[in-house]
């Protein structure tokens, strides 16, 4: 029988007839020599909850935090989300697309996160933020993610930046 991956009609010349459809197991044993490469970094993070995220799980999950932190540190402030706004075409953006992460009374925030990561050739430990765009925001925070804690800094909008062409910081 043909079998088709995530397909609900194969086409066979002259019939249609519905696939099966498979869960492929493969076990991690399989992929330690793509993943477990011995790297600092790697090895830093291998026990903590969060190193098992993609970057943009971990960057909107550590958003959330220091959004809450916020809520605790300005009980009498008012902070939620923003309104998305409107794309050029005129449909609405979702809560994802908008031009910052949270406001602060008056004040637009943008969150950006981090992992720290080890820079074999230089031999230090390295933080890259990126996609800052500066004139969508009033506070830029900037959260760290150690292997043991989270750092949360209001960034000064001066210190350690650096451009290349439309990337900044």
């Amino acid at each position: 029988a043909s079998r088709c991956w995530n397909s609900l009609v194969c086409d066979a010349p002259g019939r249609r007839r519905p696939c099966v459809r498979e869960l492929l197991i493969l076990p991690a044993s399989q992929f330690l020599h793509l993943v477990d490469h011995g790297g600092e970094t790697f090895h830093a993070y291998k026990e903590c909850p969060l190193g098992i995220l993609n970057g943009s799980v971990r960057g909107d999950t550590l958003a959330k935090v220091a959004e809450g932190i916020f809520k605790e540190l300005y009980p009498k402030s008012l902070i939620c989300k923003p309104d998305p706004g409107i794309r050029i075409n005129g449909s609405r953006r979702n809560q994802r697309q908008a031009t910052c992460d949270w406001l602060h009374d008056d004040s637009r925030v943008e969150c950006k996160s981090s992992q720290l990561t080890w820079q074999a050739r230089k031999h230090i430990w390295k933080l890259h933020f990126r996609n800052i765009k500066f004139d969508l925001f009033d506070e830029l925070v900037l959260v760290l993610y150690a292997p043991s804690k989270l750092y949360i800094v209001r960034h000064d909008g001066h210190l350690g930046l650096t451009t290349t062409g439309i990337r900044t910081m």
